[in-house]
């Protein structure tokens, strides 16, 4: 039996599975932005990216995720009031925060799996030993661009790229199309895994 492992086999909830025919290539034009680092964020990579996006000082679209349970969600709160983000809390339709975006900024967890599935292009941060191996390969593949691990990633960091990658739409179009060729859509969409093994 052919074991099932590598992307084509990634678990991803009902809604990605629903978004499988609108899923679009990226045009390479930063517009909206998707800023979410899991629940609960607990190294506070949200508010490090919000700096640095304030200090890009563009006129983009921002949407913010966070978990109830991030421990800094008072500072995000008063962050995104101050600049116009718009934050939501506890969200229950990532696929469509994701298929509305033009980029996102988050962390190496199964959320790159998800960026991949809706071909997001995205700059990402490991947060956690475990993610190393799998983000370093995905990043090779040019279906992401690792920042490194957030202990040595830092708010300007993040804005040099920003400001790097807003100015060449050919690279943030090759980064969503290789997203797009890591998962494949036809193979998950075909068989949806019953929902009990995916929480």
């Amino acid at each position: 039996m052919q074991d099932l492992l590598g992307p084509d086999y990634v678990l991803l909830r009902d809604e990605f599975i629903d978004f499988a025919p609108n899923v679009k290539i990226r045009s390479g034009s930063l517009s909206r932005l998707l800023v979410f680092f899991g629940g609960t964020d607990s190294t506070n990579e949200t508010m490090k990216t919000l700096r640095a996006i304030s200090d890009c000082d563009k006129n983009w679209h921002i949407d913010v995720i966070v978990g109830s349970s991030n421990p800094n969600i008072e500072e995000i709160k008063f962050m995104c009031e101050r600049y116009g983000y718009f934050l939501h809390i506890q969200v229950s339709t990532m696929a469509r925060f994701m298929h509305e975006a033009d980029f996102a900024i988050g962390a190496g967890r199964s959320t790159t799996w998800e960026r991949c599935f809706m071909a997001l292009p995205s700059l990402t941060i490991i947060v956690a030993d475990n993610q190393k191996e799998i983000t370093e390969a995905v990043a090779e593949y040019g279906a992401t661009v690792l920042l490194g691990e957030s202990s040595s990633v830092s708010s300007d960091d993040i804005k040099d790229a920003l400001l790097t990658l807003a100015n060449d739409q050919e690279r943030v179009r090759t980064i969503s199309l290789k997203s797009s060729q890591l998962v494949k859509r036809d193979v998950v969409a075909s068989y949806p895994l019953p929902r009990a093994l995916m929480e």
